[in-house]
């Protein structure tokens, strides 16, 4: 091979399409350049992982200051970008004022460079003879044509547009050694069409010949620094960074020119490393090096509560790092595997908080996709704080979800099957389901954990203490016993209603609960009491009705001048309600709250329930059709699935 055949070729579109600086598959990324080329090299590499080695898969991104002279044919892909700027001045392109720019940029002495490496991959193969379909050629010519496995974490193909867009003269190299002892490089420019009339004049002025001479031919836009106009690859070891040495290790370099290095592009491309590979990280052998800073399972404890990072990382970001890394970091002790419609099983971990860690919470549930790259989050609604990871593995389910992923693999569009009806409506019902999993899953755990992370004292301490005067003739002689051995008693006076909605339906699933909607007060106090300046406790009240059921007669009426005693019966594993009746109603219904972090409530779905053992009827977890007498006493016990030791408010009402 002689050197005069290595040069920089823009080859003619045949009379074809014209493109310009910002086409589709470039503009995709940029919006957020940095955090782009960070997901999609480091996926890419996951992708290219050599299975025959046990060693760590690492990825290093590095910065160098390069001479502009000894770019591989600088002159030719100087004077490319000096036409290119020429003709849309004065065509009046858009694209002037970025070709501006570049022409600052390749015109003085230094350049700033980024490289990026991979080692423990299988390097880019078919790079010796060009071949289709090999990583190489997709890699380099491909375009939303790509064969990865179904394991992989990329398949669109046009993740390689990343690189160009943290150019800023839109330039990538790319030199790769092969685990076959393959080795080369290329070179690729992706500037703008001109006229290819263009090289028969100079480069300081446009000529109005130009335009007369004009046959309509232009040049692609994408330029190749190759062996000829095949495009084949220079069979050597491109060395641009003369601090690194790649020697005999497979792997691919990635060479960016004129990389934009603004304050805090390390920690930004830290950031979303993290929040879209902390599945790799934890769950397999994997480490990225980022200038000096080097990030694997033992250092993210101290990147993520790092100030410097912090700093740099939105709020919101950061939240969703830490919350992954403490959800994937016991994933093998604490989750939940559940089979999705016969397509594969995913792994469910959820985080409940206690109000005083609230502020941690993100209140979504990132699915992370086999090779644990995340996708996307799910955000179901709650007023409890939770935080959870859905981790996919490599089964037919991941493989189906690959393949409706948008190209920027950040979400899943059932639309992309409209071409197959039967998938169409198969991918639907899938995401049906995962979510409904994920929603369910989450609720058992909320209710689940509820009565762990309330101390019953506290409701306690918000509400009037009864004397045992007050209570007197409450319940059998035992009682007494039951109480002080098996039980935990709460003692409090009934609260006015306030008006609730349905968080989920969770059909058969015990962990049904609802929403308090009724503007509850923000402060430490249960539902919405008040202090008087005596330091009495008080009840807000509303007007105390409300409409029932179209099917019943009168308006439902708050019974708020009892006083009761709840007590957990840990021997009967029910709740027992105490209380005397100040009230003659023939038609009651009672409805328990239970007391989540700070001001929320959640009614509680009641299974069953006893009065002086006889079974209370149920209706929408609620005792219906309770008959009470003035001063006579009432002890209910009552079920209510996965609820424990919790505070709660009871509520009476009288249908009138």
């Amino acid at each position: 091979m002689s050197n005069s055949e290595v040069k920089w070729y823009f080859p003619s579109n045949n009379f074809g399409a014209s493109n310009g600086l910002d086409t589709a598959d470039v503009e995709i990324f940029k919006k957020d350049p940095d955090g782009s080329l960070a997901r999609e090299v480091c996926q890419n590499s996951i992708d290219a992982r050599d299975d025959k080695v046990n060693g760590t898969l690492k990825v290093e991104f590095k910065t160098f200051a390069l001479k502009t002279e000894q770019i591989p044919g600088i002159e030719l892909l100087r004077k490319e970008i000096k036409r290119c700027f020429l003709f849309s001045k004065e065509k009046g392109h858009k694209d002037e004022k970025a070709f501006r720019k570049m022409v600052e940029i390749i015109d003085a002495d230094m350049m700033t460079c980024l490289r990026i490496s991979d080692f423990n991959t299988t390097g880019l193969s078919g790079i010796k003879e060009g071949r289709r379909n090999t990583p190489f050629f997709n890699l380099t010519k491909g375009s939303g044509n790509c064969n990865k496995g179904a394991g992989s974490g990329g398949s669109k193909g046009i993740g390689k547009f990343a690189a160009f867009v943290a150019s800023g003269i839109n330039t990538v190299f790319y030199s790769t050694h092969t685990v076959s002892g393959e080795k080369g490089y290329i070179g690729i420019s992706k500037l703008a069409s001109r006229p290819m009339s263009m090289e028969k004049y100079g480069v300081d002025y446009y000529y109005p010949e130009i335009d007369a001479n004009d046959t309509g031919e232009s040049t692609q836009g994408n330029g190749y620094y190759s062996t000829s106009e095949r495009h084949i690859a220079v069979l050597e070891d491109l060395i641009l960074d003369n601090n690194f040495e790649r020697g005999s290790a497979s792997g691919t370099d990635i060479y960016i020119l004129g990389f934009n290095d603004e304050k805090d592009w390390e920690f930004r491309i830290i950031a979303k490393v993290l929040d879209s590979f902390m599945g790799a990280f934890l769950l397999t052998d994997f480490e990225v090096v980022v200038e000096e800073k080097i990030i694997n399972r033992n250092s993210i404890a101290t990147i993520i509560n790092d100030k410097n990072f912090l700093d740099a990382c939105e709020d919101r970001l950061s939240k969703s790092i830490k919350a992954q890394y403490e959800l994937l970091l016991n994933m093998n002790e604490n989750f939940r595997r559940i089979n999705i419609e016969g397509l594969g099983d995913i792994n469910l971990c959820v985080k409940t908080y206690s109000h005083n860690e609230r502020n941690s919470a993100t209140k979504k549930c990132d699915y992370i996709r086999y090779p644990y790259m995340k996708i996307k989050d799910y955000r179901k609604r709650s007023v409890l704080d939770y935080s959870a990871v859905c981790v996919i593995e490599n089964n037919d389910l991941n493989s189906f979800l690959r393949e409706i992923e948008n190209p920027e693999h950040t979400d899943w569009q059932i639309e992309r099957l409209n071409y197959d009806k039967d998938k169409y409506n198969q991918a639907r019902n899938v995401i049906k389901k995962l979510k409904k999993a994920i929603s369910e899953y989450i609720d058992e755990k909320l209710m689940t954990d509820l009565g762990e992370q309330v101390d019953a004292t506290v409701a306690s301490d918000l509400v009037p203490d009864l004397s045992n005067e007050e209570l007197q003739g409450s319940g059998d002689n035992n009682e007494k016993s039951t109480i002080g051995n098996n039980a935990t008693q709460v003692v409090g006076q009934l609260k006015p209603v306030n008006k609730v909605k349905t968080i989920s339906d969770l059909g058969k699933t015990v962990a049904n609960i609802e929403k308090d909607d009724g503007g509850s007060s923000s402060n430490s106090n249960i539902g919405n009491n008040s202090e008087s300046g005596d330091g009495e406790k008080r009840i807000n009240h509303d007007d105390g009705k409300k409409e029932v059921e179209n099917n019943e007669t009168g308006k439902k009426t708050l019974l708020s001048e009892i006083k009761y005693k709840y007590i957990y019966n840990n021997k009967t594993k029910m709740y027992d309600i105490i209380f005397i009746s100040p009230y003659n109603e023939e038609n009651c219904r009672i409805i328990v709250e239970a007391c989540g972090s700070g001001s929320d409530k959640y009614k509680v779905k009641i299974d069953k329930a006893y009065i002086d053992g006889n079974e209370c009827n149920i209706k929408k977890g609620e005792i219906r059709d309770l008959q009470l007498k003035i001063g006579k006493s009432y002890k209910i016990s009552y079920m209510a699935a996965n609820m424990r030791k919790v505070a709660v408010e009871v509520k009476v009402y009288a249908i009138r």
